[in-house]
């Protein structure tokens, strides 16, 4: 009872100097801490109910808070994340919350400006729930900050749910990743072992066509009949070229050249006939059936090859010395996963951190003891 006595003195006392130094004050002037770039240095002290030990959750709220109130202030100034630490930021300035050490005290300075209209918010604020809680009994400040202490923990505990939610999914998309490449990687070697046989069996398949159109012709060649053949052919030839010769002077019509012409086509259409019949009895239909294959094979392997460079268009370089910019934004887009940020949370991690700020901000108000100024 006398230790809360001599603290209410004491806080008493620091109003009663302050109210004399604003009275010693020329009308419309400010204290040289609420100009900016004054040189005096001003802190918010605060002293908490109960003894802590750091680190708080974080603060009691206090930097909550405090961006709370600079928002108020300074609204067109975004404000980034508040994280545990003592160094608060306020759009380009800071707050720097000092603590040192166990113990039921804090102070507070404001680095930036208007440096002192901002610690007069902030102390008018904190006044404010000062008065507050001296409207609740013990008992019921004790059951609220447990209440609101059990809330806390129930919002801390279902954000790191979504967090790991989240975590895993990134882990399952890089796993994922990695698999992709190693099926790629393996893909891209079944292609080139595939690529290579075909080659081969391609090369074996013209070789096997040339050397049986060799042993044709060589049939062919020694065929009597096709000999027979041959030689109406070239005989008739030698009409024609003498009935032509004969028609320029006269001894011969277009209707006898007509006539030669025809007996040299059925002549010929004879011989090829029976080029044909050597040939089909000489492996002819496997001649055919080879130059089926090997047209098949050209198909087979423009399409491997087609589906070899997709794939190496998607699979990081043997030599990275080659990689250049273009392929590393594709390459990161296939096998990166961006780095997880607070905006990519779902929406329901943001809700909970709204309630979270006002738990804290509850839990402010019931710990805060006795606010001043130095």
């Amino acid at each position: 009872m006398n230790e809360r006595v001599d603290d209410m003195f004491r806080f008493l006392l620091l109003l009663v100097v302050a109210s004399c130094a604003l009275d010693s004050l020329a009308p419309g002037q400010t204290s040289p801490a609420s100009q900016p770039g004054a040189g005096q240095q001003r802190e918010v002290v605060v002293q908490f109910q109960n003894e802590y030990y750091l680190p708080l959750e974080p603060f009691h709220g206090i930097p909550d808070f405090l961006q709370a109130v600079f928002h108020r202030l300074h609204p067109d100034e975004a404000l980034p994340y508040v994280a545990t630490t003592n160094r608060v930021p306020a759009g380009e300035n800071e707050f720097l919350v000092l603590t040192p050490g166990p113990g039921r005290g804090m102070r507070i300075q404001f680095r930036g400006k208007d440096a002192g209209n901002v610690l007069d918010a902030v102390t008018k604020d904190l006044t404010k729930l000062v008065e507050a809680r001296r409207a609740m009994t013990e008992n019921e400040a004790a059951a609220q900050l447990q209440t609101n202490r059990l809330a806390l923990q129930e919002i801390a505990q279902r954000q790191e749910q979504i967090a790991e939610l989240t975590d895993a999914r990134q882990k399952v998309v890089a796993d994922a990743a990695v698999e992709k490449m190693k099926a790629l990687e393996l893909e891209r070697e079944r292609i080139t072992m595939d690529l290579a046989a075909k080659s081969a069996r391609a090369k074996a398949v013209r070789e096997q066509m040339n050397e049986a159109e060799v042993q044709i012709r060589g049939k062919l060649a020694d065929d009597a009949v096709a000999k027979q053949l041959q030689k109406v052919v070239q005989l008739k030839n030698k009409q024609l070229e003498q009935i032509k010769s004969l028609q320029k002077s006269g001894q011969a019509n277009a209707v006898d050249v007509g006539t030669v012409e025809t007996d040299i086509a059925e002549a010929e259409s004879r011989l090829s006939e029976r080029a044909d019949a050597v040939r089909q009895s000489s492996n002819g239909d496997l001649i055919n059936r080879l130059a089926s294959e090997v047209a098949t094979m050209a198909i087979d392997e423009a399409e491997l090859r087609a589906r070899l460079s997709l794939i190496e268009k998607r699979l990081p370089p043997s030599d990275y010395n080659t990689l250049d910019e273009q392929q590393l934004a594709e390459l990161v887009k296939l096998y990166i996963s961006p780095p997880h940020e607070r905006s990519q949370m779902p929406a329901l991690y943001e809700e909970l951190n709204k309630k979270r700020r006002d738990v804290l901000m509850k839990i402010l108000a019931l710990e805060v003891k006795e606010v001043g100024t130095e």
